[in-house]
């Protein structure tokens, strides 16, 4: 601190020899003072910097510091990455200390957002998140469009957040017409069915499903029970189409039945016939003597002949019926009667 000295002369002085002076002797001598100034180290003070996005503009650092105090910064500003900068007084007369100032630089941030699905023109979109996966909140641009394929730019809500725009695409396919068509490989009421079906249109490349069951390439399938009518889809395996539908009708024939009037399996007939009513069932013996004559619209056989039940055994019949084209075909087969 600033102090303030005082100098004081030593004891009193002898009078040189040979003069005579009466009483005491007095040196012409007085005290002295001497302030010597010390002045305060000096901090330079300077406002903060608040932290800026990487890339942003910076200004230069005042070369003055609020409390008065000159000098200059090192190093050079970067605008990239966080950096200490240090503060050194041009004028060491100031008695001031360097400083030190940091100014943080945050990262820019990429939004994260997970892919979209494509999907098949009109269907349903659902809204875009407003928030990234990594946190980072705004708004999308343009609106949603399920017609055709569109880029989205997602806009950061706060400069802060240090976050780039980010674009998102979401592809929109257009729908591919289908046709199909079904036809039996087998001959009616083969014991096993097949069906094919054949498509057109689109990519080419197609899957089959039956009767609302899994999808399958095969466009072949087996085992076809009949008398219902079985509906066969077809849709684009590559892209996005309609899903045309083709029915066929399977002819079958019981194998065996019960008449034994317990109300399970008590008559013959072929139903899949019921609404032919042109269709006739002619039964035989294994010696092919007629046994019954019916038309399936009307009627069943009960197992009996002239009145009377018969054994249990094969029974054979033969069929004329209509196919949906007009053309009259037979078929004969043969059956168990089981009491």
């Amino acid at each position: 601190m600033t102090t303030e000295y005082t100098f004081t002369p030593d004891d009193l002085m002898l009078p040189p020899p040979g003069l005579n002076i009466s009483g005491n002797f007095h040196p012409c001598t007085t005290t002295q003072t001497l302030t010597i100034v010390v002045n305060p180290i000096v901090t330079p003070d300077f406002a903060l910097i608040d932290p800026i996005c990487a890339g942003d503009p910076l200004a230069p650092l005042p070369t003055t510091s609020l409390n008065g105090i000159t000098g200059t910064w090192s190093p050079a500003l970067d605008n990239t990455k966080t950096t200490e900068y240090t503060f050194t007084p041009n004028d060491p007369d100031q008695c001031a200390t360097t400083q030190i100032l940091t100014i943080v630089v945050n990262p820019v941030v990429t939004p994260d957002f997970a892919p979209i699905d494509a999907i098949c023109a009109g269907d349903p979109l659902a809204p875009l998140p407003t928030t990234s996966l990594n946190g980072i909140t705004g708004t999308w641009s343009p609106p949603l469009n399920n017609i055709m394929t569109t880029e989205y730019t997602f806009t950061p809500n706060d400069p802060d957040q240090c976050a780039t725009s980010e674009t998102m695409t979401i592809n929109v396919n257009t729908i591919s017409s289908l046709a199909i068509s079904v036809k039996n490989l087998s001959k009616d009421f083969d014991t096993n069915q097949i069906i094919m079906a054949t498509a057109t249109g689109g990519s080419g490349t197609y899957e089959f499903r039956l009767n609302g069951g899994l999808w399958q390439s095969n466009p072949i399938f087996e085992n076809l029970r009949g008398c219902n009518e079985h509906i066969v889809s077809v849709r684009d395996a590559m892209g996005c189409s309609n899903e045309p539908q083709d029915s066929i009708t399977i002819l079958e024939y019981p194998k065996f039945f019960t008449p034994n009037n317990d109300g399970y399996n008590d008559t013959w007939n072929i139903k899949c016939l019921r609404n032919d009513p042109l269709a006739v069932v002619t039964i035989f013996d294994r010696y092919g003597k007629v046994l019954e004559r019916f038309k399936p619209s009307q009627n069943a056989w009960n197992g009996l002949y002239n009145g009377l039940p018969l054994l249990s055994t094969d029974y054979w019949f033969l069929v004329e019926y209509v196919k949906t084209t007009g053309e009259i075909l037979t078929k004969k087969g043969h059956f168990l009667l089981k009491r």
